[in-house]
């Protein structure tokens, strides 16, 4: 067995957390003209985490990597990358290769296998594991789409259907001021705008996306919810009003909002980490 090594190994397995945290990256090889891509960040974990981005970086690859909202940066190396589900672009997996601390989140100790790793226990006078915690919890904050297009009351029916024609949104904050007094949904837009195909006169019909105002077909005061509730008050809120979007208010102002969507999204990311997806589904 010459050259093969009988030493126990020791691996070490960094809690993993499911949390959206903006970045943005690029190699490091690359011109300083390219523009860095905005990703979203599926996992987290002390030493590194998993993304989605656009393009497929080979193994191996260095990143520069910075959070969106501060001025927070550091390098990863790619360790692995598949393919989205559909048109989701590619999945990354990368190991921070700075010191850790990136993320300014206190994680629970690493869990060791393959050898003992003691910490010492005052109360017992001798050595255990440290043990890890129960619940984490995940913060509506952590999760909730914070790159929001809004509205204002006094905008009009054709400003709201401009909006949807040109994104994927399927609902619009309505403002008053800083303040939040009003939810525009798809549904809303459709029962409210007049058909083509009813006769009304094309006159009419500009007159009328022109002239209404949103404040005419809003929901007014709609449920909210805080940045610090739990992901599993967001959830349980949904579910019981039958509603598909929770704006998330804080000290009077909209700081996001969290729909049925991002649980779904939610649901799909703790399934896989689970390994509760069918053979052959796996994305």
């Amino acid at each position: 067995m010459e050259g093969v090594s009988t030493e126990r190994i020791v691996r070490r397995r960094s809690l993993r957390i499911v949390m959206r945290v903006p970045l943005y990256i690029n190699p490091v090889n690359a011109p300083a003209t390219d523009e860095w891509e905005p990703v979203e960040t599926l996992v987290i974990s002390l030493h590194g985490g998993m993304i989605r981005s656009r393009q497929q970086f080979p193994i191996g690859t260095t990143l520069d990597i910075r959070m969106r909202n501060k001025q927070r940066f550091t390098r990863g190396r790619v360790v692995w990358t598949r393919a989205g589900a559909r048109d989701r672009g590619f999945e990354i997996g990368f190991e921070i290769t700075e010191p850790p601390g990136f993320w300014e989140i206190k994680f629970p100790e690493d869990r060791w296998t393959e050898a003992d790793h003691p910490v010492s226990t005052a109360a017992e006078g001798g050595t255990s594991y440290a043990s890890l915690p129960k619940y984490i919890p995940m913060l509506v904050r952590d999760f909730m789409t914070t790159d929001l297009t809004i509205l204002r009351e006094d905008d009009v029916l054709l400003d709201a259907t401009l909006v949807f024609a040109r994104s994927s949104l399927r609902h619009i904050p309505i403002l008053n001021g800083k303040q939040l007094v009003g939810i525009v949904t798809e549904r809303d837009l459709k029962h409210y705008t007049p058909s083509i195909l009813s006769g009304i006169p094309p006159d009419e019909y500009n007159r009328l996306m022109e002239a209404t105002p949103l404040s005419k077909i809003m929901t007014r005061d709609p449920i909210t919810i805080e940045p610090d509730k739990t992901v599993y008050e967001a959830a349980q809120i949904l579910y019981d009003r039958r509603i598909g979007c929770l704006p998330v208010v804080e000290d009077g102002e909209i700081k996001g909002i969290i729909t049925t969507t991002d649980m779904l999204n939610l649901l799909l990311q703790l399934l896989r980490e689970k390994g509760l997806v069918p053979p052959g589904l796996a994305t």
